[in-house]
């Protein structure tokens, strides 16, 4: 025998009007979003070149800087903020700027 239609309705607002069950119900929406969850990493190395030895040099990114850096097998040190040449071969690539 099916339900009256009222019956279901009355149910369905009493969901609604349990706040615990709302909160539930949003924290599980939200949690169930991959933007939550699976952050974009910001931290990347955009290019290594082996020397040998366990010796490189690597272009490492962060947020919207590069920096080029050296590793040997004791330490790592920085050489340079390569950020700036970088954007300047972005608008190359792009055609924004004339080659010189």
């Amino acid at each position: 025998m099916a339900k009256p239609a009222i019956a279901i309705e009355t149910q369905a607002h009493a969901r609604a009007a349990n706040p615990v069950l709302q909160f539930c119900r949003a924290a599980f929406e939200r949690l169930t979003q991959p933007a939550l969850w699976k952050r974009r990493r910001e931290l990347r190395v955009c290019e290594t070149l082996s020397l040998g030895n366990r010796n490189f040099v690597a272009v490492v990114g962060y947020q919207d800087q590069r920096f080029l850096i050296a590793g040997t097998a004791n330490s790592i040190s920085l050489l340079a903020d390569v950020t700036r040449e970088h954007a300047v071969d972005d608008e190359l690539d792009q055609g924004n700027l004339p080659a010189a």
